[in-house]
């Protein structure tokens, strides 16, 4: 569109969305051709985008300014709301408190109506139950949080007690096996899944593939075993919601074992797992088996080893 065109629209009188929407384009097109060819055009909105042209489609008449004084002045403040007389009226709440507020009818200490009233009891519960204010509810709230992080650490009763870890156990196994057989021997991501020539559930091909070459070490013996996540270890340090760690493998051989883990990538979470496990249990030993590893060990023995992915 030319700048003549643009120039013409202004000069007639509309506004930039009517000129938009005799043009064929959006209000934001129109504004930046105006804004490109130096056209400037006549603003038919208030400063609070309430129409004020007398006359026009939505602005206030006449009577519409008598009916929001009537209201303003003769409506008592319990019986008070804007939203009910913005739609009696038809008009935007915000058009109503504008025009309220020129005039001289907007109180700001003007007393809330029941059921604003009520929304604000409502809230005001819940800020004092999360944030006591007085010193005795501050003790009551934090005896009551001293109670249940001392029940939650209880040997017997809390999340470190074996019945609540075998339950967890009990849980992942239940969800793996139904993973399964929903998704088929491999699924879309990270292709785990059962493998048939090993007989059991691994998380990646990367896993697969060790733990085939693993089995290669028990059968020249090597290895006396392994065994794919036997073990989960719980951190007494449980921040940054990081709560156990359980290694891929557990290598063992005549005079000792060691964990295997295998990661292709070590991101944040993977990272403060290991500094929590040679923080608190400095005697057991992970051996990381990463990218790098990984691509050397399958450059070795991916021909030499069968059914490799």
């Amino acid at each position: 569109m030319k700048a003549e065109e643009v120039q013409a629209f202004a000069d007639s009188g509309l506004s930039v969305c009517e000129a938009a929407k005799a043009a064929a384009v959006v209000p934001s097109k129109m504004r930046r051709l105006a804004a490109r060819y130096g056209v400037t055009f006549v603003s038919k909105r208030g400063r609070h985008g309430n129409h004020a042209g007398r006359g026009t489609k939505t602005g206030l008449s006449a009577g519409q300014k008598a009916e929001i004084e009537d209201y303003y002045r003769n409506t008592p403040d319990a019986d008070f709301s804007l939203a009910a007389l913005s739609e009696r009226m038809g008009v935007r709440n915000t058009t109503i408190s504008v025009y309220a507020g020129k005039v001289g009818l907007t109180r700001r200490r003007r007393a809330p109506n029941s059921e604003t009233l009520k929304k604000t009891q409502y809230l005001l519960r819940d800020y004092r139950y999360t944030n006591p204010a007085s010193a005795a509810e501050r003790a009551a709230w934090q005896e009551s949080m001293a109670a249940l992080r001392k029940r939650w650490k209880e040997t017997e009763t809390g999340c470190y007690s074996a019945a609540y870890r075998r339950g967890v156990g009990d849980r992942m196994r239940d969800l793996r096996a139904k993973e399964t057989a929903e998704s088929g021997p491999h699924s879309k991501r990270a292709k785990r899944g059962r493998r048939d020539d090993l007989g059991m559930f691994l998380r990646s091909t990367w896993e697969a593939n060790y733990a085939r070459y693993l089995n290669g070490l028990v059968a020249d013996g090597i290895l006396l075993g392994w065994q794919y996540e036997p073990k989960t270890f719980f951190f007494e340090d449980r921040s940054a919601g990081i709560r156990s760690y359980r290694p891929d493998f557990l290598v063992t051989y005549e005079g000792g074992s060691h964990f295997v883990e295998v990661k292709g990538w070590m991101d944040e979470p993977s990272t403060i797992k290991m500094e929590k496990m040679r923080r608190e249990y400095p005697d057991v030993r992970v051996v990381m088996l990463g990218r790098n590893e990984y691509r050397e060990f399958s450059a070795d023995k991916s021909q030499e080893i069968s059914h490799w992915e």
